[in-house]
């Protein structure tokens, strides 16, 4: 990786963390839980650690209830509630608010280009008396961080499509068995969650990543379950239908045809290439060919991993937080995996439902009895979860390069490339081609949602 590129990362997910052993993490912390007071489990919250509880708990119980009446928001609370179930008084909130924030970007701008027409406010002795009842309250604040300064500004950003998701829910597995292996023990069947981000290269400026979905995994998974839990828009590009050596059409792929399985893939993690295993010479035998072609100083110090991504646990590695891994699927499309964080399982995720292994583990007997393994379960559960998905962008039309095309025309002497992206409109405008022409709908960028 060059120094630019690293410094672009850098900038964007901090400096990575030291590796960390998922297995040795999940002992200690596993230890440190079992350690723990019976009176204080860890995950429950408890006030114990906060500065002069003790004292506090001395109060008598009217002062103590004093207190946590005059803290309270209860009535904040209602009063937000009571404006938000009011669709006059949200719209007046919501449409105040953009003006605000409208007026302060046009305070900031001084690159003398010609403005919009800026949103205006109704009249407040037009206003329903309840909206202008609210105002009046909201004017009299007296926090100075209440309202919005001129130089909010500088704190400010445009929203991203990164910042969408077309998730309304979390999204379980779909998939009902699992690779995902646990042993039926108390303190074996602790296991943590880790939770990743994807990105992509933007077109634009390949030094600049932009998130395209988040997840999380169990330890006890596989690489191969996230690679099949990663959704991406290569995964529905129209397969070639190919008649006596000649292309005749398209075929879309579909979530219920048999040609949506995995093509393979590769995952570089801490000097590692894990292949997909599919073939003898597999994605990452020909990353690492490829590697080798550049000079030594050019070129970072990689292996082949010992084992492919479908039998490689997450428990088995080494990671590192805001370090990008490499993932390449598809031949050219390429992403970067970003652990976010690595954590023990919480008592309110989701939890895997355990059966009996089908294939049982012979312990030889000679052996002693405690070393006899723990019965193996495989669990149905709904991980890897996908928490977040970002709206892909389809292309625009070529021709008017205002509407998202929905055709990829291929053939057609009179367009300037082949294929060509066009719109609905603009392709009926222009007329069926010649018979070669072949029309192609585009995917609708559904698969995985």
């Amino acid at each position: 990786m060059n120094a630019g590129m690293a410094h672009s990362y850098e900038s964007q997910f901090g400096p990575a963390s030291d590796p960390i052993d998922i297995a040795q993490f999940i002992r200690i912390a596993t230890e440190l839980e079992t350690q723990a007071p019976i009176s204080v489990p860890m995950f429950s919250p408890s006030p114990c650690s906060v500065a002069g509880f003790e004292a506090m708990d001395q109060l008598p119980e009217e002062y103590k209830e004093s207190v946590a009446e005059e803290c309270s928001i209860t009535d904040i609370k209602s009063s937000i509630e009571e404006m938000l179930d009011n669709p006059t008084l949200y719209a007046h909130i919501t449409k105040t608010h953009d003006t605000n924030v409208y007026l302060i970007h046009e305070h900031a701008d001084t690159s003398g280009r010609r403005k919009r027409k800026r949103p205006a406010l109704l009249d407040p002795a037009h206003e329903a008396p309840a909206v202008t009842a609210l105002q009046k309250t909201l004017d009299s604040v007296q926090l100075k961080s209440w309202q919005l300064m001129l130089d909010s500004a500088l704190f400010m950003r445009a929203p991203k499509n990164s910042d969408l998701n077309v998730l309304t829910a979390i999204k379980k597995s779909v998939d009902p068995s699992s690779s995902s292996q646990f042993e039926h023990t108390s303190s074996s069947r602790k296991t943590a969650l880790i939770s990743l981000t994807v990105y992509n290269r933007l077109s634009w400026g390949h030094n600049l990543l932009s998130r395209s979905s988040q997840h999380a995994l169990l330890a006890s998974q596989t690489l191969g379950d996230l690679f099949e839990a990663i959704p991406c828009t290569s995964n529905e590009i129209p397969e070639e239908r190919m008649v006596n050596g000649e292309i005749v059409g398209y075929e879309t792929p579909t979530a219920e045809s048999p040609e949506t399985g995995s093509s393979g893939c590769v995952i570089c993690i801490e000097g590692k290439a894990y292949g997909d295993g599919i073939s003898e010479n597999d994605y990452a035998d020909k990353l690492i060919a490829h590697f080798e072609k550049f000079p030594s100083s050019k070129r970072d110090p990689i292996a082949k991993g010992p084992t492919s991504i479908y039998e490689t646990l997450l428990s088995s590695l080494s990671l590192r937080l805001n370090q990008p891994y490499y993932f390449l699927h598809q031949g050219n499309c390429e992403h970067f995996v970003v652990i976010d964080q690595i954590r023990l399982l919480h008592p309110s995720d989701p939890s895997p439902a355990l059966i009996p292994a089908a294939t049982p583990v012979l312990v030889p007997s000679s052996s002693p009895p405690s070393a006899a393994p723990a019965a193996i379960l495989e669990s149905t559960n709904p991980y890897p979860l996908t928490l977040q998905i970002t709206p892909p962008l389809p292309p625009l039309c070529r021709a008017c390069s205002k509407v998202p095309a929905i055709y990829s025309i291929v053939g057609d002497m009179r367009l300037g490339e082949s294929p060509c992206v066009l719109c609905k409109v603009c392709w009926r405008v222009m007329g069926d081609g010649d018979e070669d022409v072949m029309v192609v709908p585009l995917p609708k960028y559904e698969l995985g949602w």
